[in-house]
């Protein structure tokens, strides 16, 4: 209170150096004189005008001083001042160090725009809270806090976006900062670190946590995390990465399981829902400008397991594909071994060179004619040409021959009344032009 009061003075005499002068020269007298030099009144107290135009307060009787250096539980008396930090008496404050009559107090500035104005480095040796719910320690959370950036909002007039924190690094440069020039750019780094040489055992470490929570009982129309964006309107001769993890092992650390990304989606507690989850969603990418080669998910080689290796690995539910899957390798399904648990039995998908559909079973004649119908599943997917028709008798042998054939029924026909086995071909609708050899694709 002092403090504030003995800067108020500085800043009623800083419109005229005269001003400043006369405020000084005073000053110098009061001590000069001792704490005893300012007599008692022996009338009522009246304001009068400084030359500089700031009221001051002159006890009847005494020496004028400044409103502010009244004493306010002796309104007849000024407060003294101490050219050194003296308890109850006021230090005469400098352009380094300067409090305006609003109570902002200004290091470095004499114009402080805010509560602390700070015009150079800051330096803090402790814990640091900002915000009208920021603590020092763990203020009843479970975390102790070094850095406590809370604050809690009610009315939200003032603005239509809120933030509670916010950090631009404007890149400017003058002068090219590749080649021999180059430098490395970073908007923030935090980090958590373990110093080499340490040997002590611990629980957990984690790097920074972002979080995003609605405990209320209304409703949010979008409730997102963490948003990572990279946007360029410039050239970009390398490579435009959205966001990059590195979750790697060195030198002799052993790790039990290494996880790049983990997600964890879901619904947990009765009494909502979810209407449609989706463990990751891609967008489709703008194209108003061509894109000459795109890969929605890239994997390089991912054989390096000693033991397995799988690239894409999915313990249940089905794989639904929207376009072509094209494999290098081969495409099979995978069953135990059903007396040998330490084996597995692997069956390849049959390949050709083009879209095929089939279907097949077995018939009879009956005074020497057979009436095959199509499944209306095959022949709502299969092209009306290119069906072939392959016959096989069973029990002894005959001749069979197809009188016709469409995608309705097939009619066989043969020499005698036997049982025989059918399989019918055809060409997927929509894929008759399909070209097995093309131009490579990389």
């Amino acid at each position: 209170m002092l403090h504030v009061l003995a800067s108020t003075l500085l800043l009623h005499a800083a419109p005229s150096a005269p001003a400043l002068q006369q405020s000084g020269h005073a000053l110098q007298e009061r001590l000069r004189r001792g704490p005893h030099a300012v007599q008692q009144p022996s009338g009522p107290p009246r304001t009068v005008k400084a030359a500089a135009g700031t009221p001051v307060f002159e006890p009847a009787g005494a020496v004028s001083c400044a409103d502010a250096l009244v004493d306010q539980a002796h309104p007849n008396q000024c407060i003294q001042a101490s050219t050194a930090p003296t308890l109850g008496m006021l230090f005469p404050l400098s352009q380094a160090l300067y409090v305006s009559p609003a109570g902002r107090v200004g290091v470095g500035t004499t114009t402080p725009a805010a509560s602390l104005d700070v015009a150079g480095d800051l330096l803090s040796r402790g814990r640091m809270a900002c915000g009208n719910s920021a603590v020092f320690g763990a203020g009843g959370s479970p975390y102790e806090r070094i850095f406590d950036f809370s604050h809690s909002i009610t009315d939200f007039s003032a603005s239509r976006d809120w933030t509670p924190f916010s950090s631009y690094f404007w890149i400017d440069p003058a002068v090219d900062l590749t080649g021999a020039n180059e430098k490395g750019i970073y908007s923030h780094d935090l980090e958590v670190i373990v110093p080499p040489g340490n040997t002590q055992d611990m629980y957990y470490l984690q790097g920074p946590y972002l979080g995003t929570f609605h405990e209320g009982s209304g409703s949010i129309d979008i409730l997102a995390g963490t948003l990572s964006i990279v946007n360029a309107s410039g050239d970009v001769n390398d490579s435009e990465v959205g966001m990059t993890i590195y979750s790697v092992a060195s030198d002799s650390a052993t790790v039990n399981n290494n996880v790049g990304l983990e997600v964890l989606t879901g619904h947990y507690g009765l009494g909502g829902s979810i209407g449609t989850q989706y463990g990751m969603y891609v967008y489709t990418p703008y194209t108003d400008s061509p894109i000459m080669n795109h890969y929605g998910l890239y994997m390089e080689d991912q054989d390096v397991g000693v033991a397995n290796s799988y690239a894409i690995y999915v313990e249940g539910g089905d794989t639904y594909l929207g376009g072509d899957l094209v494999v290098a390798g081969t495409k099979n399904f995978v069953v135990p071994h059903p007396e040998d648990p330490s084996r597995e039995i692997r069956f390849v998908c049959l390949e050709g060179n083009e879209a095929g559909t089939y279907f097949r079973g077995s018939a009879e004649l009956e005074c020497g004619t057979a009436v095959i119908e199509v499944p209306e599943e095959f022949r709502l997917v299969t092209e009306q040409e290119g069906l072939t028709v392959q016959l096989t008798p069973i029990g002894r042998g005959t001749v069979l021959w197809v009188e016709s054939q469409d995608l309705q029924r097939i009619v066989v026909r043969g020499e005698q009344d036997v049982r025989f086995a059918y399989m019918v071909n055809g060409v997927r609708r929509g894929y008759a032009e399909f070209e097995a050899i093309r131009a490579r694709q990389r």
